[in-house]
């Protein structure tokens, strides 16, 4: 089906098999491919908001995000299927979550801070991580 518009639409819980194939791909994303994992990172997206691109029946791309209620709208998760990279589609999934929400700020938890300053986004502070008992 390359060459025909993507189809994005909300994520919906019967697109979870789907999901996970397109995550089972990507190595970067292998901490979710263990059953318990799977699981949580299902009651994750229950919680969660998210936009699923697709090409067919196929996902291809992914944008997982949450509402604080108040300041923005944070993106916590963006994967795009490693042979379809460089095609602007994890810039489609942003927009469409800009369409969505126009008079928001959009936040994004990154660990790919280049792809996010080609877009022309700003760094807006940092994350640090705190484990517990340390």
């Amino acid at each position: 089906m390359r060459g025909q518009p993507m189809k994005i639409r909300l994520y919906q819980k019967g697109d979870a098999e789907k999901l996970r194939l397109l995550i089972s791909k990507d190595l970067e994303w292998a901490s979710y491919f263990s059953p318990s994992k799977w699981q949580k990172y299902l009651k994750v997206l229950k919680d969660s908001r998210a936009f699923v691109m697709f090409d067919g029946e196929e996902i291809i791309a992914f944008l997982r995000y949450k509402l604080d209620g108040a300041f923005g709208v944070y993106i916590y998760d963006l994967l795009v299927d490693n042979e379809r990279r460089g095609h602007n589609y994890g810039k489609a999934l942003i927009s469409r979550l800009q369409a969505k929400y126009p008079n928001d700020y959009i936040y994004v938890m990154s660990d790919n801070d280049g792809y996010y300053r080609h877009l022309g986004f700003e760094i807006e502070g940092t994350i640090f991580k705190i484990q517990n008992g340390r």
